[in-house]
């Protein structure tokens, strides 16, 4: 008997190599789209008062599935959590979702600034 030729099998392990528009993985991407969403709700006024409120506590809050997203989002959670809620505190709108300042885990280290 003959073997079948598993066309996935030469794909499994080479997803780095693959030259992608803005050279992000799809999975990188979701997850920066997740955190833009959860931006967007804590801000727009369309959205349902729950929903708003939902999303504002995923930023306040330390939970482990905020650290989770904004590691495979590649960001650094101490930087977006200190952003989001001085925004959230203050009561600031965010103009432009997608022009917002992000520190990326490898580029740049983020310390909290000591009040």
């Amino acid at each position: 008997m003959g073997r079948s030729t598993n066309s996935f099998k030469s794909f499994v392990g080479h997803a780095l190599e693959i030259n992608f528009d803005k050279g992000d993985l799809p999975e990188k991407r979701l997850f920066i789209a997740v955190l833009s969403q959860a931006a967007h709700d804590c801000f727009s006024t369309h959205v349902e008062k729950y929903d708003r409120e939902q999303a504002k506590s995923f930023f306040l809050s330390d939970t482990w599935h905020f650290k989770l997203v904004c590691e495979f989002a590649d960001r650094n959670p101490l930087y977006v959590k200190d952003k989001m809620t001085r925004k959230i505190l203050n009561n600031e709108s965010i103009k432009d979702i997608n022009k917002l300042k992000t520190y990326r885990r490898e580029k740049k280290i983020y310390r909290r600034l000591t009040t």
